[in-house]
C-alpha cells in the first residue's frame, strides 16, 4: 500500500513542499514516521512539564492494591495483586516430592520442587483469541517470574513441599511479569511458605532524545504499555532490600551509558522498596503457618534392600497401605538408604502409616519430622476414603475372547499379505516388496528407544539420508556436459538439491550433538572411520569393473550403514556413532550409484557439478545457522528432498515416455503418481513450517471457511490426476503431463493450506510427519527405478516416524 499527497499546483510552494508533495511512500514508511512522531512528542511533554500520560512523575508507582486469600481455601494460597491497569491472580499450591515437575535438558532428566506458570489470556489486554499451548512470551515471562523467585524459597531440608505457583493476568497494561512476582510472592506467603524475604519487581522505561540535540535522557519508574511501545528501554528489575534476583534488559537503541544504567537501578530501587513496603501492608506480621488443608509431610529411612518389599508385586503392597491408613500419598526415594516420605492431613494417619511400614520391614523407631508444624486447632480428619473397586474377576470366555480378536487381526494380517500376492504383477515387484516390509519393521523397531533429548538430532539425520533422492535424480541425468531435454533438467537439479540436503543434513546433526558436549567428555576421533568408508569406495571401485555384483553388495553395505545410523540416534551413547555411519551408509549408496552407471566421461563431469556444488551449498548454509536456529533449518532441508522427489518422478515418466513407453507399467506409473504427490506435500508444507518456526510467518493457524471442505476437493483431484497418469500415462504422454502437473499444484497446495491451519507451536510435530512424507516419497522412487537401497533407506525414514511423535508432547 501507498500513501501520494499530490495537488493541482505547485506554485507559490518551498522546495521541501514541492518534494514532498510528488513523493510517493510505503505503509511502513508511514507508519514508522508516525511512531517517532509520537516518540518525540511524548518525550517533549514528559521534559516540559514533569508529567507522563497518566499523570504521575518520573518517579511515581501506579496505586497498589492487594486482597489476600480471594480464592477458597481449597486453594493453598491466593492473592490479587493490582498495579494501576495491571492485574495478577497469584495462586500457590504444595504437594509432596511425587509432585514435582519433571524435565529433560541436556544432561538427562531432571526434577524441579518449584515452578511457576504464568497466563495472559487474550481477555486481559480486551481482545478475543484462541487459548492454546502456552506461547514464547508466556514461557519467557513465566521463567522471568520463577527465577526472581527461586532466590527466596526455603532450602528443603527446612521445606520439603514442592511449590506450584501460577499467575493468570486478568488485566494488563505494562509490566504484567512483574506483577507475576509480586503475585507469586504473596500467594506463596499466604500458602504458608516459609520465604526467606518478600520479592517485588518493577519495570523502568527510557525516552532518549534522538533529535541530536543532546537532552537528558528521563528515566521512567513502573512504564506502561504506551510508555513501552513509544520508550527505547523495557528494563524489569526484581529483588529485595539488599539485591536483585533478577533483571531483563531490552533496548530499542544502540547502547546505554554506564550512567544510565546506574540512574535505571537507583530509581528501581526506589520503585522495589515501595512495592515492598506495600505488600507488607497487605500480608501483615503474623506468623507464616501451613493452611489447615495441606497434608503434613513426614519422612524416614530405611534400608534400600526393603524397597521392593514396602511396594510388593505390581505396588499392590504400598498401594494397600494407603488405603488401610487413609494418608495421602507415601512416596520412596530409591536412594541408599533409602527414604520413605509419607503425606497426609491428619497426624493420626501418618503415625499409623509409618508403623505398618516399620512393621512391615521389621523395625521400629521414631520418624524425622520435615516439615514446619502449623500451631493452633489440629486440622478437621481427612474425608472418608471412596470404597475400593471390586477386582474384576477374568473368565474363560474373557481370556477366549481377547485371544480371537488378537487371532482375527492377524487373519487380516495374511489376508492383505496374501492380496499383495494375488495383484504382484512381476518377481521383481514381489521382492521389492519384501525389502520395503522388512526395512520397514527394522526401522520402527531401532528407535523404539529413543531419548527425548535426541528426537531433533534423530529427525535431522534421517533427513540428511532422505538426501538419497538424488539416486533418482542420477538415473535420469544425461547429455554430457550439460543436459540437453528437460528431463535431463530435471534430473540435474534432483541430484543438486538432495546434495544440499545431505551436507547440511549431516552438519545440522553434528551442530545438534555437539551441545550435548561436556568438558570433561573423553576425546573423539570419529574422523578415524572415513579410512575404511574411502577404503571400501576404493575397492569397490576396482572390483566393479569385473565384477558385475558388487554394486548391488554395495547397495547392501550402504543400506546397512543407514540403519546403523539411526539406530545410533536413538541413544546417547552411540549418537555420534550414529551420524558417521549414516555418512558412510549415504556415501556408498552414492558411490554404488555412480558404478552402476554407463555414461560418457562429459557427463561424469556434470555429475561432479551437481554433487558438488550441491554439497558446498548445504555446507555453507548449515555452516551459518545459529543453535535456535537449527529446528526451522531441518525444515527447509525437507523442503529440498519433496522437490527432488518430484523432480525424478517427472524427469523418469518424461524419459521412458519419449524412448520406451513400454516400461510405463502400472507400478511405474502408480509409483510416478506417489512420488509427485508426496513430494508436493512434503515441499509446500516444509516451506510452511520453516516460515513459521522462523517468525517469517504468523504462528496462528489460517482459518478459511469450510478449510474442511477445501482439502477434501484438493485430495479427491489429486486421486483424481493420480488416475489419469495411471490409465492414460502410457500411451498419452500429453495427458500424462497434464496431470503430473495437476498433481504438483493440487498436492503442494494441500500441504500449503494444512500447515498453514497448524498453529506454529504444533509444528516440530508437523515437521516429524513430513520428515515420514520424505522417506515414503524415497520408498516410491524405490519401486519406480527398481532400485532397492532407496526402497530401504525411505522404509527406515518413514516407518518410524510415526513413534517419536507422540514424544514431542511428553
Amino acid at each position: 500500500a501507498t500513501g501520494e499527497r499530490k495537488g493541482p499546483s505547485t506554485a507559490g510552494k518551498g522546495e521541501d513542499e514541492v518534494l514532498l508533495a510528488s513523493a510517493s511512500f510505503e505503509e511502513a514508511e508511514i507508519r514508522g514516521a508516525l511512531k517517532k512522531m509520537a516518540c518525540e512528542a511524548m518525550r517533549e511533554i514528559v521534559a516540559a512539564t514533569g508529567e507522563r500520560t497518566d499523570g504521575r512523575s518520573t518517579t511515581q508507582v501506579r496505586p497498589i492494591s492487594v486482597e489476600m486469600a480471594p480464592l477458597p481455601p481449597v486453594v493453598h494460597g491466593s492473592v490479587l495483586f493490582t498495579r494501576g491497569e495491571t492485574q495478577a491472580l497469584g495462586t500457590t499450591t504444595l504437594g509432596d516430592s511425587s509432585m514435582a515437575q519433571r524435565y529433560e535438558d541436556l544432561e538427562g532428566e531432571k526434577r524441579k520442587r518449584f515452578y511457576l506458570q504464568y497466563a495472559f489470556p487474550p481477555f486481559s489486554v480486551g481482545e478475543v483469541g484462541r487459548v492454546g499451548s502456552p506461547g514464547r512470551r508466556e514461557v519467557g515471562h513465566g521463567n522471568l517470574a520463577e527465577r526472581a523467585l527461586r532466590a527466596a524459597l526455603p532450602g528443603e531440608d527446612e521445606f520439603p513441599y514442592v511449590i506450584r505457583t501460577e499467575s493468570l493476568i486478568t488485566e494488563s497494561c505494562g509490566s504484567s511479569s512483574m506483577a507475576s512476582v509480586c503475585a507469586g510472592a504473596l500467594s506463596m506467603r499466604a500458602a504458608g511458605v516459609p520465604l526467606k524475604s518478600l520479592v517485588a519487581g518493577v519495570a523502568m522505561g527510557l525516552l532518549l532524545d534522538e533529535s541530536g540535540e543532546g537532552g537528558e535522557p528521563i528515566i521512567l519508574t513502573d512504564i506502561l504499555g504506551s510508555e513501552d511501545a513509544l520508550g527505547t528501554m523495557d528494563f524489569k528489575v526484581a529483588g529485595n532490600e539488599v539485591g536483585i534476583s533478577a533483571f531483563q534488559l531490552d533496548i530499542k537503541c544502540e547502547g546505554l551509558s554506564i550512567e544510565m544504567m546506574r540512574r535505571a537501578l537507583r530509581q528501581a530501587r526506589e520503585g522495589r522498596l515501595h512495592i515492598l513496603s506495600e505488600m507488607r501492608k497487605a500480608c501483615g506480621d503474623s506468623e507464616v503457618r501451613l493452611p489447615p488443608g495441606v497434608g503434613r509431610i513426614r519422612s524416614f529411612a530405611v534400608p534400600s534392600k526393603v524397597v521392593g518389599k514396602i511396594i510388593g508385586p505390581g505396588g499392590a503392597t504400598i498401594n494397600g497401605l494407603i488405603s488401610d491408613t487413609g494418608v495421602d500419598n507415601i512416596s520412596i526415594d530409591k536412594s541408599d538408604p533409602a527414604v520413605v516420605t509419607i503425606t497426609s492431613t491428619s497426624d493420626e494417619a501418618i503415625a499409623l502409616a509409618e508403623a505398618q511400614v516399620r512393621e512391615l520391614v521389621g523395625e521400629s523407631g521414631a520418624a524425622t519430622e520435615r516439615a514446619p508444624r502449623p500451631s493452633g486447632p489440629p486440622p478437621p480428619p481427612p474425608p472418608p476414603k471412596p470404597p475400593p473397586k471390586e477386582e474384576v474377576v477374568l473368565t474363560e470366555e474373557d481370556y477366549k475372547a481377547m485371544y480371537t480378536e488378537s487371532a482375527k487381526k492377524a487373519g487380516y494380517g495374511a489376508a492383505a499379505m496374501l492380496g499383495v500376492g494375488l495383484v504382484s504383477p512381476t518377481a521383481a515387484f514381489s521382492n521389492m516388496f519384501t525389502t520395503f516390509a522388512l526395512s520397514g519393521v527394522i526401522g520402527y523397531q531401532v528407535v523404539w528407544g529413543v531419548a527425548h533429548s535426541l528426537h531433533s538430532p534423530l529427525m535431522a539425520v534421517t533427513n540428511a539420508v532422505s538426501g538419497m533422492t538424488a539416486v533418482g535424480g542420477m538415473y535420469t541425468m544425461g547429455g554430457g556436459l550439460v543436459p540437453s531435454t528437460l528431463s535431463e533438467t530435471l534430473g540435474f537439479t534432483a541430484t543438486a538439491i538432495s546434495a544440499v540436503n545431505i551436507t547440511g543434513g549431516f552438519l545440522v546433526t553434528k551442530k545438534m550433538l555437539d551441545m550435548f558436549k561436556r568438558p570433561t567428555d573423553p576425546p573423539e576421533f570419529y574422523e578415524l572411520y572415513a579410512y575404511p568408508t574411502a577404503g571400501f569406495i576404493g575397492g569397490f571401485g576396482l572390483i566393479n569393473l569385473g565384477f558385475p555384483q558388487a554394486a548391488s553388495i554395495a547397495a547392501t553395505a550402504s543400506a546397512l550403514g543407514c540403519i546403523g545410523g539411526i539406530a545410533g540416534l536413538a541413544s546417547q551413547s552411540t549418537a555420534r556413532m550414529g551420524l558417521v555411519s549414516g555418512m558412510s551408509g549415504v556415501s556408498i549408496g552414492i558411490a554404488a550409484t555412480i558404478g552402476s552407471l554407463s555414461w560418457p566421461a562429459s557427463t561424469y563431469v556434470q555429475l561432479a557439478a551437481a554433487l558438488g556444488g550441491g554439497g558446498f551449498a548445504g555446507y555453507e548454509i548449515a555452516k551459518r545457522v545459529d543453535p535456535t536456529s537449527l529446528p526451522q533449518t531441518v525444515a527447509a532441508f525437507h523442503s529440498l528432498v519433496g522437490l527432488a522427489a518430484v523432480f525424478s518422478a517427472a524427469a523418469d515418466y518424461l524419459e521412458h515416455a519419449a524412448h520406451s513407453p513400454e516400461m510405463l507399467d502400472g507400478v511405474r506409473l502408480t509409483s510416478i503418481a506417489l512420488a509427485s504427490v508426496i513430494g508436493g506435500v512434503t515441499t509446500t508444507g516444509s516451506v510452511i513450517a520453516f516460515g513459521k518456526l522462523n517468525g517469517n510467518l504468523s504462528s496462528a493457524p489460517l482459518q478459511l471457511e469450510q478449510r474442511d471442505q477445501i482439502n477434501m476437493a484438493a485430495g479427491a483431484g489429486t486421486v483424481a490426476m493420480m488416475g489419469l497418469l495411471m490409465t492414460m500415462g502410457h500411451s498419452h504422454p500429453a495427458a500424462g503431463m497434464v496431470a503430473l502437473a495437476g498433481m504438483g499444484v493440487l498436492s503442494g497446495g494441500l500441504g500449503l493450506h494444512m500447515t498453514a491451519s497448524i498453529g506454529g507451536a504444533d509444528m516440530p510435530v508437523v515437521i516429524t510427519v513430513l520428515n515420514s512424507y520424505s522417506g515414503w516419497a524415497l520408498c516410491a522412487e524405490g519401486f519406480m527405478l527398481d532400485k532397492p537401497i532407496l526402497t530401504t533407506v525411505g522404509a527406515l525414514i518413514g516407518s518410524p516416524r510415526a513413534l517419536p511423535t507422540p514424544i514431542i508432547f511428553v
